[in-house]
């Protein structure tokens, strides 16, 4: 009888709590690594590291531990059929979607794996955001321009001007009425 050849395939996924996000959102990834194999996978990892438009806030492994400056991802040992999970929050810095496309880059184990990832990490493991641009600040309320309210002692000095003015023309054209008969 031949002895079967054990071996760990690891299984990556990703998914994301909003797609769609603004600029300047958190968005959750949620890394998933299931051992498909038909052998404990010693040493698994996985790694997932944020591209520059994404900052990171925090990362929650169900297992293991979670590196955000290499993205590595170390669950320790994953037994045959059993998925552990990551949660990273990010904030999304840019509506590039080249800085916002998430994907796994790599997993594996102290055991062989027929699909080994890279090359084959799978279309579940990439996440494309379509981040908007953060809405513009709303403009500053200014108070509404009110015409200046009218007073007497306002009007005063307009109507003491305007009378002064009448008076003068008025004397003035009295004088040149008055020099225009003499010389006749």
């Amino acid at each position: 009888m031949e002895t079967p050849t054990l071996f760990s395939d690891l299984e990556t996924a990703k998914t994301v709590d909003n797609p769609s996000p603004t600029v300047g959102d958190d968005v959750t990834f949620t890394v998933t690594v299931t051992n498909k194999g038909n052998s404990l996978a010693p040493n698994a990892f996985v790694i997932d590291k944020l591209p520059g438009g994404l900052q990171y806030v925090s990362g929650n492994p169900s297992t293991g531990t979670y590196d955000p400056g290499t993205g590595r991802w170390s669950v320790a040992d994953l037994a045959v059929g059993s998925t552990e999970t990551l949660k990273i929050v990010a904030k999304v810095l840019t509506t590039d979607p080249d800085s916002t496309t998430n994907k796994i880059s790599g997993s594996g184990s102290d055991n062989p794996d027929p699909t080994p990832c890279p090359p084959d990490c799978g279309s579940n493991s990439i996440v494309v955001l379509t981040p908007s641009p953060a809405p513009l600040p709303p403009a500053p309320q200014t108070a509404a321009k009110q015409p200046l309210a009218k007073t007497g002692a306002d009007e005063a000095p307009i109507y003491a001007c305007a009378g002064a003015l009448l008076i003068a023309f008025g004397a003035a054209a009295t004088r040149l009425a008055g020099s225009r008969r003499r010389r006749v």
